[in-house]
């Protein structure tokens, strides 16, 4: 009756780090389809002894949370095992299935009250490895020349692994304007920063037409899953500051962009001569056409479509 069977094997003792590690899991097999039915057991609460409260309140506000994003899950059906003999199951899990319903309840609220809330705390959420660190300094450095008051958030200690953390990082970035990752090798070998990725990739679907990622490709030759290439980046890979300081002011416009009313950008575009469309990995390329165009006639009015990210 499956279409696909997901085996989880896990030797960990940290209940929130086992469900962080199954919805990572879903997520490379939920770009397959919109209508994803999940069936699990209360994980790791058999011969691995883990409290099955506990578990069953990481996955139901794990899933609940993923679900809000924008994975396309529609159901995750929890499964309990009962070996026929003994009180009813309904008896034997009264105390959890009571628990699932108040958590479901309290979830249905919580989000409620979070859709009347959508204004922007943060200009910028950044992520990239610790090992690149230098890379985002530079980054950060020409777009806080350009405004000094610019509000940046990174999360700067390693996510907290001992209780659900997605809801807090995904509250974070709801209340970004742009979200920058810095992509490499590095970056997709580090279970948080795909994490994070994974939260910014299902928001970005439902920001009704505004771009919410702006990442940033460092390494040309890091194997990037084809979700992530699916997604517009600027090409940083030659890797010298003037590139990452190239890309900053790009991003920069655009979060300046944001204080501006529809109809100011629009007579800014009015007088636009050439609309210049391009690929992401043809950006270096588009780079030279523009500035022979502004050679030939530096009053020329152009308009590079980056607007979207």
């Amino acid at each position: 009756p499956f279409k696909r069977l997901m085996c989880f094997e896990n030797t960990s003792v940290n209940v929130a780090k086992d469900v962080a590690t199954l919805f990572r899991g879903l997520s490379t097999i939920s770009t397959l389809g919109n209508d994803l039915k999940v069936a699990s057991s209360l994980l790791k609460t058999g011969d691995s002894g883990n409290n099955r409260m506990k578990m069953l309140r990481a996955m139901t506000i794990g899933c609940a949370t993923w679900m809000a994003i924008g994975m396309p899950i529609t159901e995750l059906n929890i499964v309990l095992y009962h070996n026929g003999s003994g009180p009813p199951p309904q008896m034997q899990y009264k105390t959890l299935i009571e628990q699932f319903a108040k958590l479901k309840a309290d979830i249905s609220e919580l989000m409620k009250k979070e859709q009347l809330k959508q204004s922007f705390e943060y200009d910028l959420y950044l992520t990239y490895s610790p090992n690149e660190k230098n890379v985002a300094d530079d980054f950060f450095a020409v777009c806080n020349s350009h405004a000094s008051s610019l509000r940046v958030h990174t999360e700067r200690e390693p996510l907290k692994r001992d209780s659900p953390w997605q809801e807090e990082i995904c509250q974070k970035i709801k209340k970004s304007f742009k979200v920058v990752h810095f992509l490499s090798s590095l970056f997709v070998g580090a279970d948080d920063c795909i994490e994070q990725f994974n939260i910014s990739y299902y928001l970005n679907s439902k920001q009704n037409g505004r771009a919410l990622l702006a990442p940033l490709l460092l390494d040309s030759s890091s194997n990037l899953p084809n979700y992530m290439k699916s997604i517009q980046w600027i090409d940083c890979s030659r890797g010298d500051r003037e590139i990452i300081a190239d890309a900053a002011n790009q991003i920069f416009q655009l979060v300046a962009s944001k204080t501006k009313m529809p109809r100011e950008m629009a007579s800014e575009r009015a007088g636009i001569d050439v609309f210049i469309s391009y690929a992401h990995k043809d950006s270096e390329t588009m780079q030279k056409f523009r500035s022979y165009l502004l050679l030939q006639n530096p009053n020329l009015g152009l308009f590079v479509d980056s607007d979207k990210l």
